[in-house]
This record gives C-alpha cells, structure tokens and sequence, in this order.
C-alpha cells in the first residue's frame, strides 16, 4: 500500500507549456479573494491498483493523518485482509506522536479482534523517485489544473478525483499487459 499526500489550489499552476510560444502568461487571480487549498490523502493498493481518497481542508496534519488511516483500516478490515503495510514518507504528520499513537493502539485492537494489522514503512529522507504516487500528482496537476480556474473546491476535487482515476486505470492497463508479458515469456 502506497500512501502520501499532495495540496491542490484553486488558482491556476504556471508551468511555461501552457501558453502558445511567444505569448505570456495571465492569471485571472482575484486578489480580495481568499485563496482555497486543499490535501488530498491518497492509499494506493499496489496488487490491486484501486486507490481510496479522502479529502483535507487547507493542509494535512497529525488529526487528518488518524482520520484517513481510520477509514483506510476500515476498508480493509471487510476485505478479510490480515496486515496492510504503508508504505510512506517520513511527514511531520505520519511521525507524528498522535498518529505512532494511533497505530500503536490500532494494532493491539487488531491483534484482540483480528483486524488487518498495520506494518509501516518509511521510506528514506528525501527520496521522492521511491514513491510512485508522486508521478500520478504531478501529471494531475500538470494535465488538469493547468491553467484553469475553478470557482469551487468542489470543482477543482471533482476534475482532481476524475483525473486521478483514469491516470490509474490507465497505469494498471499497462501494469497488466507488462505482467501477462512476463508470465507468458515465463511459461
């Protein structure tokens, strides 16, 4: 299970590509308003490329962190899973005191009820290239919210939350195709 986070804001992301050469860019950024952020939390199961998402306002924190964990242990506890293991970054918020904590006083509850026992993972201090859910938020940023405005947080989840599953469909086609290959020239 791959987990880790990305923050979206409302306004457009500049990137040089997304302007016909020669011409400048314009934002159309209103300045007396507020501008809205949001985290998105991302689990991605890697045997099954499913993806479950769970929205924060303004940025991830230890509290967001337990809360997503919560409905993550949930989930799998109907799939008759016996641990999932995270594997993740080394955040304020997963290293946080609350949230060891939280897994810490899951896992006995799980070992008593048998529940999916959560093993984590941490990956090493800026290794960005180990996590593959980076690729998918920068192609989501880069391929849908270039440019456009959205009036809405509810928008700009929605456009996010498409984007991100047909990125991970598609990556799981291909994620299938390599494996029945490799299977085939196996056999």
């Amino acid at each position: 299970m791959w987990l880790d986070e990305v923050w979206f804001v409302r306004w457009p992301y500049s990137f040089r590509n997304w302007v016909k050469q020669g011409k400048s860019l314009t934002v159309p950024q209103r300045w007396d308003e507020e501008v809205d952020t949001a985290a998105l939390f991302v689990a991605l199961d890697d045997d099954t490329q499913q993806a479950l998402l769970h929205w924060a306002e303004k940025q991830p924190n230890s509290d967001e962190m337990t809360l997503f964990l919560d409905r993550l242990t949930a989930h799998y506890a109907t799939q008759g899973k016996r641990f999932i293991v995270l594997c993740w970054d080394k955040a304020s918020w997963h290293t946080s005191k609350k949230t060891r904590r939280w897994i810490r006083a899951y896992n006995r509850k799980a070992k008593q009820e048998g529940l999916p026992r959560l093993l984590v993972v941490y990956h090493p201090t800026r290794s960005p290239w180990l996590m593959p859910l980076e690729a998918i938020f920068g192609w989501v940023k880069h391929q849908v919210l270039g440019g456009r405005v959205f009036e809405t947080l509810l928008e700009l989840r929605q456009a996010v939350e498409l984007a991100f599953r047909q990125r991970v469909a598609w990556a799981k086609d291909r994620h299938d195709k390599a494996l029945s290959k490799l299977l085939a020239a196996a056999a």
